[in-house]
């Protein structure tokens, strides 16, 4: 059940990088599917009782936050927040991943514009990933 909570706020976390101008690329939707498809699912063993595999949950709550025109920084703050709430669960190697991922969002479409470098930015800072150079 968290692992499909975590792919839940990851989508959040993407949708926040996206939306960070204020508007969602077509190129940040491709970049998140070829995440999915070729990153996420390979790696995820857990699906649920319909057998859809949990990674796919990121895509989801992505398209609904989108659907939804959620602000940003709501988005972006809800990742946080569970980050926070299960530091226990979260391992380094999910935060790695989640920066990861969330820069290769915001570098889908014509690489990172200011809005999207702050969030990058604060995203570091946030999970406690001084070492990656911007």
């Amino acid at each position: 059940m968290i692992t499909r909570s975590y792919y839940k706020e990851l989508g959040k976390l993407l949708y926040a990088v996206a939306k960070a101008d204020g508007k969602i690329n077509p190129h940040e939707v491709q970049e998140l599917k070829r995440i999915i498809k070729s990153e996420l699912v390979p790696a995820e063993k857990e699906t649920d009782k319909f057998g859809t595999d949990a990674a796919f949950y990121t895509e989801f709550e992505f398209e609904a936050y989108e659907d939804m025109d959620i602000d940003a920084d709501l988005a972006y703050d809800s990742f946080i927040s569970f980050v926070k709430e299960h530091n226990n669960y979260v391992t380094l190697e999910m935060r790695e991943q989640a920066f990861y991922l969330a820069t290769s969002i915001s570098d889908a479409f014509k690489g990172k514009n200011t809005a999207e470098k702050n969030i990058i930015k604060r995203l570091r800072k946030d999970l406690q990933l001084d070492k990656y150079v911007l």
